[in-house]
């Protein structure tokens, strides 16, 4: 059996794929996307892939977390790159947003979700270097 390890690189993970996940559903949200004809903006839908993508990042660290396996753990590590890629790349260029940049999913959606993409690509880069690392040793 494998000894079981928790390093930084998990801790780090897991703690920034919650607060993305959380984030998105209490803070980074965009202002109320319903117009008056019942239908939504598109902030609307760059907020619903948003926090779908924050959950996959939450449940991949979370699994990333309890896997004992350094080869596991790297290639959980690897698929959080092009999942963090996609979300810096939503909104504002996959779905245009506001034409206002001081509405709030200018304001504070694109840049909160940008900087959890990119701290989620830095640790997963660091923790492939850490349990390939490992592996080799």
């Amino acid at each position: 059996m494998k000894k079981f390890r928790i390093g930084a690189t998990d801790i780090a993970l897991l703690v920034i794929g919650i607060l993305f996940f959380v984030g998105m559903l209490l803070w980074f949200d965009p202002c109320d996307h319903v117009k008056d004809d019942g239908s939504f903006m598109n902030c609307h839908w760059a907020d619903v892939i948003l926090t779908g993508l924050a959950a996959v990042v939450s449940v991949i660290s979370l699994a990333h977390f309890f896997i004992p396996d350094e080869r596991m753990k790297a290639g959980l590590s690897a698929a959080l790159i092009p999942v963090s890629i996609f979300a810096c790349i939503i909104p504002g260029n996959l779905i245009s947003l506001c034409m206002m940049s001081e509405m709030r999913c200018r304001a504070v959606m694109t840049p909160a979700a940008i900087v959890c993409a990119i701290l989620v690509i830095i640790a997963s880069a660091a923790d492939i270097a850490v349990q390939l690392r490992r592996r080799s040793k």
